[in-house]
């Protein structure tokens, strides 16, 4: 972790994925960890798909399979593709600097005996990149690949985990300021009450910056608390929805010279 947040710190300075007491680390940090656990104690899952267009393809997958593969005689090569699960994606800084480590469910696909040139790789109708036959002979993640499927979904259910992560901050901020109201005997009950008990405790100049964001989210967020609640409900229902992957029709033809 130390290694990782010095790394972390060489693009921004600033940060740290430790926290600032280097206790608590933040959500980027919290992130990794979990990443890094289920890593350890998962069975390693990053698999390959080997096609060979002049002979047969040979599948080593963990769930994901490729169906209807057809090679023309232009050396044009179609398949489907179903991948198991998401790609995991770990964005450790902003996108132009992110650190991608191959996860869980990055399934590498090697495309083996297409002649020598170039290529362009076509994502359910959508040319999405162009590879040397080379290139496809080592291998591509469709996760990797800018605009492609599994990369918008899986940053689709990265947008929607932090959107719940929000919510879930402030029912957590009006969870933490309501254990105050037991120590002190006030009412939670009793909205007035609640209120001016918390307004006491911000007059408190010595309180922390973080201890005052808790209070006045409290104030702003308790009288829309079961909307709140049922938002996070509804974001939870629509982040499962979309955390399996659908199909996906690949071509992979020659460009002309």
């Amino acid at each position: 972790m130390d290694e990782l947040n010095k790394a972390f710190q060489l693009v921004e300075p600033e940060g740290t994925l430790i926290g600032p007491d280097r206790v608590h680390p933040g959500d980027l940090g919290c992130q990794w960890i979990a990443h890094s656990v289920i890593k350890q104690i998962s069975s390693p899952t990053s698999t390959a798909l080997v096609i060979d267009v002049h002979g047969d393809h040979e599948t080593r997958m963990m769930g994901s399979t490729a169906e209807s593969i057809q090679y023309s005689d232009n050396a044009e090569l179609t398949f489907l593709y179903c991948p198991a699960a998401l790609p995991a994606w770990i964005n450790l800084f902003h996108e132009q600097n992110s650190i991608h480590e191959p996860t869980h469910h990055d399934d590498m696909i090697h495309i083996l005996g297409l002649p020598e040139g170039l290529y362009e790789l076509v994502v359910d109708g959508c040319p999405v990149s162009t590879h040397s036959s080379k290139q496809l002979k080592r291998g591509i993640q469709l996760g990797m690949i800018s605009g492609s499927p599994l990369q918008v979904q899986a940053k689709r259910v990265v947008e929607l985990t932090e959107e719940f992560f929000r919510l879930e901050a402030l029912i957590r901020a009006i969870r933490y300021t309501e254990k105050h109201f037991a120590r002190a005997r006030v009412d939670y009950t009793d909205n007035r009450q609640a209120n001016r008990f918390v307004r006491e405790l911000l007059t408190n100049t010595e309180i922390s910056a973080w201890h005052r964001e808790q209070y006045e989210t409290y104030l702003f967020c308790k009288p829309m608390e079961q909307e709140l609640l049922r938002l996070i409900h509804l974001k939870t229902q629509v982040m499962y929805q979309n955390n399996k992957p659908a199909s996906i029709s690949v071509t992979i033809r020659p460009l002309s010279a």
